[in-house]
């Protein structure tokens, strides 16, 4: 049961077994005798157990997480107990179905009670809250891992376009020394030019023509 194929058909089949043994439990609310209160707050706790295996069903399939990591939730012992103690239920409601069964006794038909003790009750009760806990627990903790992997993930993405902002700059940088130094370039060039012209000029024939004027 520990590969993936294997822990996520168990977490369907007690996502199931859950159901059954919350509909069979809840039979017997109405005929309970003297254990009415704690048989409802066991019905209580099977239909939230169920609602945990659930969520838990879908994590396991991928549909709530990433079905390629090892979630807590995975651990095979967390199911071994869950099943064995609804199994357990199961078992000793199917040997006493209300409405099914009925025994003649001093000429009257009774149906049979509620087949487990107060004490055993409160300790199913128990026992289901613990079992609730600890699966609502793994499941609140591969959230937060999941999302510190998200965040993780972020931040790589964040630093990825912090280094291309930096690149882009770097590069505008770059880009805009060349620039300068081309058209610095040009500006020797043509200042080069301005005084090689009037380098070639001879004052003295500008002083001489204005004499003969």
């Amino acid at each position: 049961m520990a590969d993936g194929l294997s822990i996520a058909a168990s977490i369907a089949g007690l996502v199931t077994l859950a159901d059954v043994v919350f509909v069979r439990t809840f039979w017997y609310v109405k005929d309970a005798k003297g254990t009415e209160k704690e048989v409802a707050t066991l019905a209580n706790e099977l239909q939230s157990l169920s609602g945990v295996l659930h969520c838990l069903h879908l994590r396991i399939n991928g549909l709530g997480g990433d079905e390629h990591d090892d979630p807590a939730t995975c651990r095979p012992e967390l199911v071994g107990s869950c099943l064995r103690l609804l199994v357990g239920v199961r078992d000793k409601l199917q040997e006493y179905k209300p409405g099914e069964h009925q025994h003649k006794i001093s000429g009257t038909v009774r149906k049979l009670k509620w087949p487990f003790s107060m004490t055993e009750t409160k300790h199913l009760i128990t026992d289901i809250e613990r079992q609730k806990s600890t699966l609502t627990m793994a499941l609140s903790a591969d959230s937060v891992a999941a999302a510190q992997k998200i965040l993780s993930s972020q931040d790589k993405l964040l630093s990825g376009m912090e280094q291309i902002r930096n690149d882009l700059q770097k590069r505008r940088n770059f880009e805009s020394s060349l620039a300068d130094g081309l058209m610095a370039a040009a500006l020797d060039k043509k200042q080069k030019e301005v005084i090689r012209f009037f380098a070639t000029v001879d004052p003295r024939e500008r002083y001489q023509t204005s004499r003969s004027l």
